[in-house]
């Protein structure tokens, strides 16, 4: 919980914006199947926090992923799950 407060010590609400929508998918033995919709939430150019879908015009904000792909510094990405892991794709091999 600590972690998470400090993260909005000083963020002007006001001047967030939210970033391209990001796709998850799941990697299966047929392909990729879908799983949700995140969007970034971002301030001064730095990932924040995601807002995920869990209904239609709701949305669950997170800061623990958010942390990770920032500081991937990766822009335009999806995030693929398997059996074991999550992995940031980026659209290269």
């Amino acid at each position: 919980m600590q972690r998470v407060i400090l993260i909005w010590i000083g963020i002007e609400f006001s001047d967030l914006y939210i970033g391209d929508k990001i796709q998850a998918y799941e990697y299966v033995e047929s392909g990729f199947e879908e799983l949700y919709s995140a969007y970034p939430l971002l301030y001064n150019d730095e990932l924040v926090a995601l807002a995920f879908e869990v209904d239609e015009g709701c949305c669950q904000i997170s800061t623990d992923l958010a942390a990770k792909i920032d500081d991937a510094s990766v822009s335009k990405l999806s995030l693929v799950y398997d059996l074991s892991s999550i992995y940031l794709f980026d659209g290269t091999e």
